[in-house]
């Protein structure tokens, strides 16, 4: 009987520590809770982001044509190197047809630390090494004259150029932030597979272990229609992070 006893304590011990398995690549077993687990200082060693945007509308006509615009981006990361593209159109009917790519390329750094108070310290930074765009039709500017736009399209910020013949090279220069504020988890107390930070967003923990952090964010809204405009975006993103 004692023997059956310790037998039954030990299996409800184990299925116990079990149940912490939460997100689809947790371990198995854990003697850590989920809120120690995330406490500590993380780095981003791994990340893949893709995003895409669809917008609609017009009546076809000369004082209203019909306009598609799309917009479709990549971001991966590898600890230490950022690739970005990005790649803008707009097509009018009747009309022209506009295009934009832009590429970024640079060293990239970002530290996370998450303390078990709910306070969480976001810190980057970037140093681009090559950040350029391509325009389609080129707008040539008579020569000396200078502009500082920012672009709406491509998202990497402002840039200046002095001729702009539709190849431009943006302004680079190596930026840091660092910002405190809040992190919970966004569903039930006794789930947390979901988790809000605070100038990042929420996602999904997809994996959780004493040095291993893996959030995963996916988004689709489609459908939504404003004055007779339809747009759609979704996206997602993946990224990895090391304890410190």
């Amino acid at each position: 009987m004692k023997k059956l006893t310790l037998s039954v304590l030990a299996l409800a011990t184990v299925a116990s520590f079990t149940a912490c398995k939460k997100g689809t690549e947790d371990p198995a077993l854990s003697f850590r809770t989920r809120d120690s687990r995330m406490a500590g200082e993380w780095k981003l060693s791994t990340a893949e982001i893709v995003k895409s945007y669809r917008k609609s509308g017009g009546a076809g006509t000369a004082a209203n044509p019909t306009f598609v615009e799309t917009l479709t981006k990549n971001e991966t990361y590898d600890g230490t190197t950022v690739k970005k593209s990005a790649v803008w159109s707009e097509v009018q009917t009747p009309g022209s047809t506009n295009t934009e790519t832009s590429t970024f390329n640079g060293k990239y750094e970002m530290t996370l630390t998450i303390l078990k108070d709910g306070t969480v310290k976001v810190a980057t930074t970037t140093a681009p090494t090559s950040v350029t765009g391509v325009t389609s039709p080129a707008n040539t500017l008579p020569s000396g004259l200078t502009v500082s736009p920012s672009s709406s399209n491509s998202s990497f910020g402002s840039y200046d150029y002095t001729n702009f013949d539709g190849t431009y090279n943006y302004a680079a220069s190596t930026t840091k932030s660092e910002n405190t504020g809040r992190w919970s988890w966004s569903d039930s107390r006794k789930n947390k597979v979901m988790v809000n930070i605070d100038g990042l967003g929420t996602f999904y923990v997809k994996e959780l272990r004493n040095k291993t952090l893996v959030l995963v964010n996916e988004n689709a809204n489609t459908g939504s229609t404003v004055n007779t405009t339809s747009s759609d975006d979704s996206g997602s993103s993946v990224a990895t992070l090391s304890l410190i």
